[in-house]
Parts: structure tokens; sequence; C-alpha cells
């Protein structure tokens, strides 16, 4: 359930040291500042990664209050090249975001780093991409070449060399996606300052009743089976996950499935993510049930506000959020890789059109 056709999942959960949690918000507060102007901006096959620390996972049935990091990615590609590739290219970074972490190893070498991911893992019981099929690198190439119908359209027909260049654009833009954009130092962090993303992240981490996270496991895997497309009922979903999670996996340890564990759900989402619980639950509908039904106080979706109201009891606060770009809405996005398909069977055309009936079928598009 980890990975998709040209996707994958990581959801990793560790302890902080003592005085981590502030530590960590402190320096997660920076590392987004920077970020724009760090080779984390040029990595383009993230998707989505939320860093968050917590002081205690939201109503642990065990009563302790435990602080903690909760790391979440979705990415194109090999798991151990993608951590290698954080290790190297971003070591300083990597310090600053997870050295707070108990038995942190340090980014490099990398292999130890790995293990250390590895060892924390938490499996996705469930897993959902609105877009499965497509790389972040295919979708800034679908963005660039909407963009590019677009300015074709928008050219007059009584100018033929004109939609002739425009229709060369869009060839060019399915040829090679834009390069990322890599900003000084100030103007990273004026970015980051007043940044306004379209898409938000969502995390709520709810309390197993002791003794039931197997069987919830296998009711999540039996829930994926049947309805795969679950969240495509709740608007505005780019990515979603259920997994465990649990502080005997945190630790290093063998997995305690029936211990005091959690539930995770996180998600991106289109606009702001306070009105996002409710959707969830009516989207969901008989779902939701099977999903938090095994945590203690869940009025079921039938009772949707209240329902809502309780996932905030649980949210989780995110330390940092990074989109692989500013936030465009799934329809958006969908709309783009579809326009790009057409556009490309049309340029590839064996005979290929004349330069005139070329710009004249691109701009149907």
């Amino acid at each position: 359930m980890n990975s998709t056709t040209r996707s994958n999942a990581l959801t990793v959960m560790a302890p902080l040291r003592p005085w981590g949690y502030w530590c960590s918000r402190a320096k997660l507060l920076l590392v987004g500042l920077f970020a724009r102007s760090s080779p984390l901006s040029e990595l383009r096959f993230i998707h989505f990664a939320q860093w968050i620390p917590f002081r205690s996972l939201p109503g642990g049935l065990g009563g302790r209050r435990r602080a903690g990091m909760v790391f979440i990615a979705d990415f194109d590609g090999d798991l151990p090249e993608y951590l290698a590739a954080f290790g190297l290219g971003i070591a300083t970074g990597m310090k600053w975001s997870f050295g707070s972490t108990v038995g942190f190893p340090g980014p490099r070498p990398t292999r130890g780093l790995i293990r250390y991911v590895l060892d924390r893992r938490a499996p996705e019981h469930v897993r959902y991409v609105a877009y499965p099929a497509a790389t972040v690198k295919e979708v800034d190439t679908a963005c660039a070449t909407a963009a590019a119908l677009d300015a074709l359209r928008a050219v007059d027909p009584s100018r033929p060399a004109e939609r002739v260049a425009a229709a060369r654009a869009v060839v060019a833009a399915l040829a090679q996606a834009p390069a990322p954009v890599r900003l000084s130092r100030w103007a990273s962090v004026r970015a980051g300052l007043c940044a306004r993303h379209r898409v938000s992240p969502f995390a709520v981490a709810v309390p197993v009743a002791a003794g039931a996270g197997a069987d919830l496991a296998r009711r999540l895997a039996d829930l994926q089976a049947r309805d795969p497309a679950m969240f495509e009922r709740v608007g505005g979903t780019h990515v979603a996950r259920l997994a465990p999670l649990d502080w005997a996996r945190a630790a290093g340890g063998p997995a305690d499935v029936d211990g005091d564990g959690h539930l995770l759900l996180a998600a991106t989402v289109d606009g702001p993510a306070d009105g996002y619980a409710e959707r969830l639950v009516t989207g969901l509908g008989p779902a939701a049930d099977e999903i938090f039904g095994a945590s203690p106080g869940f009025p079921g979706h039938a009772h949707p506000r209240a329902a809502a109201d309780w996932l905030g009891r649980h949210r989780l606060k995110p330390g940092l959020f990074f989109p692989c770009r500013s936030g465009m809405a799934v329809a958006d996005v969908r709309r783009a890789l579809d326009r790009s398909g057409r556009a490309l069977a049309v340029a590839a055309a064996v005979p290929p059109l004349p330069p005139d009936q070329l710009a004249e079928r691109l701009a149907q598009i």
C-alpha cells in the first residue's frame, strides 16, 4: 500500500529529546524560511512533505505525555535513493529538521540514515493519490504545456505567423519541464513569510482502543481493497493515507499493534484545511465508521458536525509543510495532465502536421 504506479509514500515517527519539541519548532520555522534558497527546491521528485513535531499525541489512552515528530512524504522513485538524495543534497537541512529526534544518526553516511528510517517506517494501510500515474516532473510539464496552450488560444487567428510561433512554444513545453527557480537567501525568506499556498496539510492522530490494533489493520486493508477510491468522494484531496503510529516502532523496535497506539490520517487538500474534517466525514460516509470505529468517542458519520469537531480535537499542528509547487487544485492538475496528453498526441502525429495545421489542432485543446 506504500506505492502507486509512479509514486511512493513514507510515514515515520520518532521520539524527541528533552526540550526537543520547542527546539524542533524553531528549527523547522527557519528551514521553511530558507527552503527555497536550498537544493530542496531543486529536488523535483517530492510531491508533498510534512514535518509534525508534537508534545503529546492527542487523546492518548495511556495518559503519558511523550514528545515526538511525524514525517510524511509522497515522492517519486525508490526510497533509498530518495533518502540518499536528502542526505547528500541537503545535509544541513536534515540535521536541522531531524537533529532533535532520539537516535538520529546524521545524514551521512546515508546507509545509517536509511536504516534509521526503515526501522521506524509505518505501513500505510490505506493510501490515495488523485493523479497516481504522474510524476512531479510530468505535472510540471503538464502545467507548463497548459499555460502555453492558453497563450496559443489567445493569439488572433488572423495572425498565422504568431500562431505558429505559439504552437512551437507548446511543443517546447512538452519536450522539457521548466527548471525550478532557486531564490537568493533573502528572497527565500521573503517568499516564506509571504507564502499563501492554495493547498494545505491536514493531519489527525486518533487513539486506538487497547487490543484493537491488529483487527483495525485487517479492516483497513479490506477497506482499501473494497473501496480504493474512497477519498475520491472527499473533494479536493491530492493525497491521503491511514497509517498506525506506535511508540515501539518509533523507538526502532518491533511494532506493537495492540499497545498504546494511534491511527494517523494525513492528507494534502485544496484550500484551507479548517473545513476539511466535515467534508471528510461526509464524503467517506460509512467508511468513516470503519476507519475511526476503534477510537473511543467517535460520534459516527451520521453526525458529521460532531464527528468533525471530534477530529478537530485530534488535529496535529504541522511544523513545516513543503509542497512541490505553490499549489494547484486537484481539478487543475488533472485538466493540465489531460490537455498535455492530448497535445502530445497531436505534436507526435505521424506524418508530422504542417505548422499551420499543428497550430490549429493545438488551439482546439
